[in-house]
């Protein structure tokens, strides 16, 4: 006898399969989710797989909240963790922090504020063309009598021999502090050292507007998905 269309095991399946779904995610969809969502977690729980000894995961827990201060702590101290991580031999870190900022640093701000008084006031700016034209003026007036001893000491005081020389010297040496020692400095500089550092990048998806203003950086394009 031959079976009809409508009485074929997969046929009938499928109609028990379709009406699932349909019940399953579009009337009671937030019963079924939760549902599926408690099947997963308690098959991943009943699997027994003992973890790799080769991998660590570093948690920051209270104590050490409590201990070192508030998270995200000081660049410094992730600077000094990853030379204690290098220390011990680790081949790689996977670093999860976000560095949307520069990290805010006190004394880093009172460097560059400095520079920038420095780089606008008469000390850099006015004073040392003065000297130079008041040495300029004393030299052309020296055949005078009168003002002899006064040009012959301006050309031997600091004004006219050291002045230039050690505002120069200052200048350079506040502008060169300016990058040196800072937060964001030490913790790169402990990254290039080792081990290799792999670090969270925030994006977002979507489609791209308007025309590409630059091209995307080398780090990007390095690692972009196929």
């Amino acid at each position: 006898m031959k079976q009809g269309f409508w009485s074929r095991d997969g046929v009938v399946a499928t109609i028990f399969a379709v009406a699932f779904l349909i019940l399953a995610y579009g009337v009671f969809s937030d019963s079924f989710q939760g549902l599926e969502r408690y099947a997963y977690d308690l098959g991943v729980r009943a699997r027994e797989r003992m973890p790799s000894d080769k991998v660590a995961v570093i948690a920051i827990d209270d104590e050490s909240i409590r201990n070192i201060g508030r998270w995200p702590w000081p660049r410094e101290k992730q600077a000094e963790m990853l030379a204690i991580l290098r220390g011990g031999g680790a081949k790689a870190v996977g670093n999860t922090v976000f560095y949307f900022e520069p990290q805010a640093d006190a004394n880093q701000r009172f460097v560059e504020a400095l520079a920038t008084a420095l780089a606008q006031s008469p000390l850099t700016k006015q004073i040392p063309v003065e000297i130079e034209t008041f040495g300029a003026m004393l030299a052309d007036s020296a055949r005078y009598p009168a003002v002899a001893p006064i040009a012959r000491a301006y050309r031997e005081s600091a004004l006219a021999t050291q002045y230039a020389s050690e505002i120069e010297k200052i200048v350079a040496q506040v502008t060169a502090a300016q990058g040196v020692g800072s937060a964001d400095r030490v913790l790169a500089e402990a990254m290039t050292q080792g081990p290799p550092t792999v670090l969270a990048m925030n994006f977002t998806l979507g489609a791209p507007l308007g025309n590409q203003d630059r091209p995307l950086p080398d780090e990007v394009r390095r690692n972009a998905l196929t």
